[in-house]
Formats: structure tokens, sequence, C-alpha cells
């Protein structure tokens, strides 16, 4: 079974995405909230532990970690065989 973190902020329509995606895949996720104004992803920290680009949202699969919403959802379609186009 995977385990699912996501490192969000509310106001992020992508992170909106991916939990969205999760939940009609019908995964559990742990929700991480960020604080994106107060510039948490710029700090050292941040880039270190969780995203050296300092981007959100980051999905953490199995202790790897995910960025680029685009690509995490075609990720997520093919595993799961849901909302994935035919062309």
């Amino acid at each position: 079974m995977d385990a699912y973190r996501l490192h969000y902020f509310p106001e992020s329509g992508n992170s909106y995405k991916l939990a969205l995606m999760l939940t009609l895949c019908g995964q559990s996720f742990e929700p991480v909230w960020t604080d994106f104004a107060a510039r948490v992803t710029w700090t050292p920290e941040w880039r270190r532990t969780v995203n050296p680009m300092g981007e959100i949202p980051v999905l953490e699969e199995n202790g790897g970690r995910l960025t680029q919403t685009g690509p995490i959802l075609l990720r997520l379609a093919d595993r799961f065989g849901m909302f994935r186009g035919a062309g």
C-alpha cells in the first residue's frame, strides 16, 4: 500500500488538484500544511528536507518526493487507471 503525504497550502490550485486526484482514486494521504505566505519554502531547511527548488505542492510517496503537478497527476492516472485521456 502506498503512503502519501501532500505538502500544500489551501490557496494553491495545484495543491487542490493533487488532493482531489488522490481522493477520487480512493487514496488516503496526510496533508502537511505549509505556510507559503511566510516564505517557508524559501528557507534552507525546506530546501534541504522537502524540495531544493522551493516549490509547492510536493507529494511524498513511500519516502520519495515528487514535484511538478502535471507529471504527478499523470503518474497517478497511470498507476490507478483513472482520469487518463485516450489521446
